[in-house]
């Protein structure tokens, strides 16, 4: 201990400084932390609707902006509901324990705003279109049952999955004009197909619209086609019986139950060539 020397060389001790601490009160802290604790879950369970609520509006408007200037009134939401319910006055605290549970709102109302946005609460994605086939049917050859004409795929030349001609067409086969068409797409969405359309047409015809069911078991045996492969799909199919002469055009659009639809449209060089 350091000592001061005095003039007379006499030395005295310097006089220690004595640290009290402050009178632990227990019962406050408790209650502090407690409503500490209520605030994190009231602004918690608060950015579950206003996340509902972004999500919501994220999808009509297309932007996430009015759902973030909705979730700022959260904020004082929460203020009055630790007030008025628990008399807890959340500005009478440090700056520190205001802004917490504020970060820890925003970022659980982004949090629910984006599961609010995905399936299965919202689909925004399009109904998928896996697959296209032609099949062609000859009415004064029965026996001969249908033919795959043309199917959709990828070449070097067709990068754009279109329809290219079946390599299982027999030689010398082509379609006629009075044999009938059947048209068939495989679609799909998480939220189901509400209907599939098509549309066929030529050259000089007017446009023909139909709805199209889906393809039957016995119709699905008597093509021969393969299993879907992917669960949730269905084939859905286009009947043109008696076709004119021509070139035929159609389109398939695809439509699922948010509204969504995709649509397959033929070109001139997709279409079905028909000869006399």
């Amino acid at each position: 201990m350091a000592k001061k020397v005095r003039k007379d060389g006499e030395r005295k001790e310097e006089k220690k400084a004595v640290f009290e601490p402050p009178e632990f009160d227990e019962r406050a802290y408790l209650v502090e932390e407690l409503g500490k604790m209520r605030v994190a879950l009231v602004f918690t369970f608060l950015a579950i609707p206003f996340g509902f609520i972004g999500a919501y509006l994220g999808d009509m408007t297309g932007s996430g902006w009015p759902g973030l200037v909705v979730a700022l009134a959260g904020i004082p939401l929460g203020y009055v509901v630790m007030k008025g319910l628990f008399g807890f006055d959340m500005l009478a605290g440090k700056k520190r324990d205001i802004l917490m549970p504020v970060a820890m709102f925003l970022v659980s109302w982004l949090v629910f705003a984006i599961l609010f946005s995905n399936p299965p609460f919202v689909d925004n994605t399009e109904p998928s279109i896996t697959d296209a086939r032609v099949y062609a049917a000859s009415p004064s050859e029965p026996s001969s049952g249908w033919t795959l004409y043309m199917y959709m795929g990828t070449s070097r030349d067709r990068p754009d999955a279109k329809l290219l001609y079946s390599e299982d067409v027999p030689k010398g086969f082509s379609v006629r004009a009075g044999d009938n068409l059947t048209i068939l797409v495989r679609a799909g969405d998480a939220q189901g197909i509400r209907s599939v359309k098509g549309t066929w047409w030529t050259a000089s015809n007017t446009k023909n619209y139909t709805e199209m069911p889906e393809v039957t078991d016995s119709l699905w045996r008597e093509l021969g086609s393969r299993p879907y492969g992917i669960a949730g799909e269905h084939y859905y199919m286009l009947t043109i019986p008696d076709i004119p002469s021509g070139n035929v055009y159609y389109e398939l659009v695809v439509e699922a139950m948010n509204g969504k639809t995709k649509t397959f449209t033929t070109e001139y060089i997709d279409s079905v060539p028909v000869s006399l």
